[in-house]
């Protein structure tokens, strides 16, 4: 069965099938411990202790989508720092798009202000950090076609639907999204020690099949 990405990382996609840059010296193989990712996504999920009104906020509230046909929650956005919250009735709030552990959960409260502000007794209650998305930059090509042949039971690698092999760590239920330029896409997460943690034990895998620049 094709992985289905999910529709909130298309965006951190785009930069990861970006050409890679050079290796200042191409037989240079960095060391994974001096390798700085950046975070692509933080999604924390968090409840607001009261059942909401969905029409009243998608009425009242600024930066509102909603439609019930189509989907059962408010689409609320901010823009400092520069987020997106699905609301449901329930009062369960998936905040996604920010750019550190921080910037989430203060989006969080501002969502939580602004449902205050609509009339609502919101309060936190259960906010946390649900999924790290980093992106890592390796420095030099994989061959991908070798990875999903010798690890075909971890992997997922259908190059005529999406361009990144699907690698699941199991031990530590996180997901590698490796491309053929040497971006390396680590989600599922919940915090930065087990995203660096699932990187540092796939990179002797990555060395192993490396591919030399100017290959087909």
């Amino acid at each position: 069965m094709p992985f289905k990405y999910p529709v909130q990382w298309r965006s951190n996609f785009v930069n990861a099938v970006a050409p890679a840059r050079p290796a200042t010296t191409p037989a240079t193989v960095p060391d994974p411990r001096y390798l700085i990712p950046t975070v692509q996504n933080v999604i924390s999920v968090v409840t607001f202790d009261c059942q909401l009104d969905l029409e009243t906020i998608a009425s009242k509230a600024p930066n509102c989508k909603y439609d019930p046909d189509r989907f059962p929650a408010v689409v609320m956005r901010t823009r400092d720092p520069s987020t997106a919250a699905t609301i449901f009735e329930s009062g369960k709030v998936v905040v996604t798009g920010a750019r550190s552990e921080r910037d989430s959960r203060v989006a969080a409260r501002k969502y939580m202000g602004i449902i205050q502000e609509v009339g609502f007794r919101a309060k936190f209650k259960n906010i946390g950090i649900h999924d790290i998305v980093l992106l890592y930059n390796v420095g030099f090509p994989v061959y991908l076609e070798g990875i999903a042949s010798t690890h075909h039971m971890f992997s997922s690698y259908e190059p005529e639907l999406f361009p990144g092999l699907v690698y699941n760590l199991l031990l530590l239920k996180v997901r590698l999204i490796i491309f053929a330029t040497g971006r390396i896409m680590i989600t599922g997460a919940r915090t930065r020690g087990a995203a660096y943690e699932a990187f540092n034990l796939f990179y002797p895998v990555l060395l192993e099949f490396r591919r030399a620049r100017g290959r087909g």
